[in-house]
């Protein structure tokens, strides 16, 4: 039924039950989505997973992951209850996992590029 959707992920067929996957807030998922639940306010910094790289030596830094798992809301014939609900998808909870490295960690990084910055400044102003 998702299959045409952008952003979410039908997780129905292993969760045995009617849930599916998105980011929080449906980012980058498509906008009717936001309809069915009010506080719906996607932003990219916020609520999208992401891994901080430092560039020299390809360290990682920082990492966010971020999910939020939703209830596909439907009506069922003969089951009275759930008549009246407007069918949609309901968000549940939304995940975050975060790392940061510690000072202690990043030595070992910091180190040799304050040594090789050290260097490049030391022969600048051997040349100049």
């Amino acid at each position: 039924q998702f299959c045409q959707h952008n952003g979410v992920r039908d997780i129905s067929q292993c969760m045995k039950a009617p849930v599916v996957m998105s980011l929080p807030h449906f980012y980058l998922g498509d906008p009717e989505f936001r309809t069915y639940a009010q506080g719906m306010t996607p932003h990219p910094d916020l609520h999208t997973s992401a891994v901080y790289i430092e560039p020299q030596t390809g360290t990682p830094l920082k990492a966010a992951k971020r999910v939020q798992f939703n209830m596909n809301l439907r009506r069922i014939e003969g089951f009275q209850m759930v008549q009246n609900i407007s069918e949609g998808l309901f968000p549940l909870v939304w995940l975050e996992e975060t790392i940061l490295l510690s000072n202690e960690a990043l030595l070992p990084v910091k180190l040799p590029l304050i040594i090789q910055w050290a260097v490049n400044t030391a022969c600048l102003v051997l040349i100049a």
